[in-house]
Formats: structure tokens, sequence, C-alpha cells
């Protein structure tokens, strides 16, 4: 899974990334304004995904209007057709994981990261899950890099507290079921 390698005298992984994972870890790498934090930041971005690769998936924003809640997929700065109010963008993309003849776009990539990079994101990942905000959707990442690519085995009975359940009532007047 992943390869340790001597990169410029200090330590780097080679990483199989596919493009969704690819694409969250853009979302997660801290950003430091300071000039050679994001230098080298932009470097990373770059290794995971460049331009090329953006321009062929398509890579698209969503932007919405925010009179009507129309959303579209297009390059900002946009006007809705409807109300004639400028979209913003909601901070989602869309992509294409097929081309013009319906054949799937090559998906996983071996990316190759500095010890910096991927401490840096084994820490976040790490961060996330300590404050309970890892999404489902970064449990590949966190297995690659927080885990250094181990699966532990986890049945029910492996869980110390399950979440608490909540009955609430609604406005409604009809109860539901919360985690808490």
């Amino acid at each position: 899974m992943t390869e340790e390698t001597k990169v410029q005298g200090t330590k780097a992984k080679e990483f199989e990334l596919t493009f969704l994972e690819r694409m969250l870890l853009r979302n997660i790498y801290p950003v430091v304004k300071e000039y050679s934090s994001m230098m080298l930041r932009n470097k990373i971005m770059e290794k995971l995904i460049d331009e090329e690769e953006m321009k062929l998936r398509k890579v698209m924003p969503l932007l919405k209007c925010g009179e009507c809640g129309r959303v579209v997929v297009s390059e900002p700065p946009l006007v809705c057709s409807k109300c004639k109010s400028e979209m913003q963008p909601t901070g989602q993309v869309r992509w294409i994981s097929k081309d013009d003849e319906g054949k799937a776009l090559p998906d996983a990539k071996t990316v190759t990261l500095g010890e910096m990079a991927w401490h840096t994101i084994e820490k976040t990942l790490k961060e996330l899950n300590e404050a309970q905000e890892l999404d489902p959707g970064y449990i590949s990442l966190y297995e690659k890099f927080a885990l250094n690519g181990d699966k532990p085995a986890i049945s029910e009975d492996s869980v110390e507290e399950p979440p608490k359940i909540v009955k609430r009532t609604s406005k409604y007047g009809a109860s539901r079921s919360q985690h808490e």
C-alpha cells in the first residue's frame, strides 16, 4: 500500500490514492498563511491532482443562488437565469468519471509525499477523528495515513460506548430518535 523511499534527503512514502481520496485531501490539508507554507501546499496539491487531470475530469464547482435557491454546475461568476441574482460557490464540486466514449477514466494514482506532508495529513485526520468530526468519506484515508494501511478488526462488541439515542418530540408532535 505504501512504500518508503528517500527523496532529496528526506523520507517519503508512496500512496495509492483514488481520485476521490485526492480531492478529499485537497479539502483537509491545512492552509497556513505564510509564503513558504503556501508554496509547499501548492506543490502538494499539484502532486495530488494536476491541472491536466482537472480538465480531463471536467471538475466544476456547484453554484447556488442566494435568492431562489437554484443550484447549477458552472464556472463562477454566473447570474441566476430565474431571478437574475449572482450565484455563489457552495464549496462542492462535480466531475466526470467516464470520457466522451463512455470509457472509465483512470482513477487510482500513486502519489509520493514527503515526510512533512504525510505527517501533516496523518495529524489532521487524527485530530478530526478525536474531535468526532471524521466524515465516512475519509475512512479509507484514515486507514492509509493514520493507521499506516492497517485495518483494525472492529466488531459491535469492540465499541466501548454506543451513541446515546434520545427520544425527541418535533414541533409537529411526532417523536423521533436522535443520536446525541
